[in-house]
């Protein structure tokens, strides 16, 4: 009885770290190959004023007020969604983009960036749009969900938003 639970205790241990090996395997840019969807939101903290009609108010980003108006600093929600191809070498590029709600700058279609890997860690810098560099700062990946092809299939995304402000998002293997 003794050598039936044991056997049953070994076939379920291998079952469960040939489950898991892809996961605990040696990362490496081949660990991001492919296209992967990407939502991001956050916020953007803003200096202005609002100018209104008689039908709707508009807001009016300044870095100097006007005199006579009378200026804020405004938090608006933004979001940012759309797809970024890995090559498996350290290159990625964003296939499509969109922002939303005061989201802008940064990277359109054809957006590509060098990427590292480094356990379970990767970044995404050197970003440029058609040879010209983007001021974007390091982009955070944290990999998880490992394919049997040892290429993650899920990932939390924290990037920079320049001052104390940041984005959260996350990506997943289309």
């Amino acid at each position: 009885m003794n050598r039936v639970v044991a056997a049953t205790i070994l076939l379920v241990g291998l079952v469960m770290v040939a489950g898991v090996a892809p996961a605990s395997a040696a990362t490496s840019v081949a660990s991001l190959n492919g296209t992967y969807n990407f939502q991001v939101s956050g916020v953007t903290n803003q200096y202005g004023y609002y100018t209104c009609s008689a039908s709707s108010c508009t807001w009016v980003q300044v870095s100097t007020c006007p005199k006579g108006v009378n200026c804020e600093n405004q938090t608006f929600a933004k979001a940012t969604v759309g797809t970024l191809s890995f090559n498996g070498k350290g290159v990625a590029t964003f296939t499509s983009i969109s922002q939303y709600n005061n989201g802008g700058g940064g990277p359109v279609v054809g957006t590509t960036c060098t990427y590292t890997v480094s356990g379970y860690a990767a970044s995404l810098t050197k970003c440029s749009t058609k040879g010209v560099a983007l001021q974007m700062g390091t982009v955070t990946l944290t990999l998880g969900a490992f394919n049997a092809s040892n290429v993650s299939t899920t990932l939390f995304i924290l990037t920079p938003d320049g001052g104390n402000s940041v984005s959260t998002g996350t990506a997943t293997l289309q």
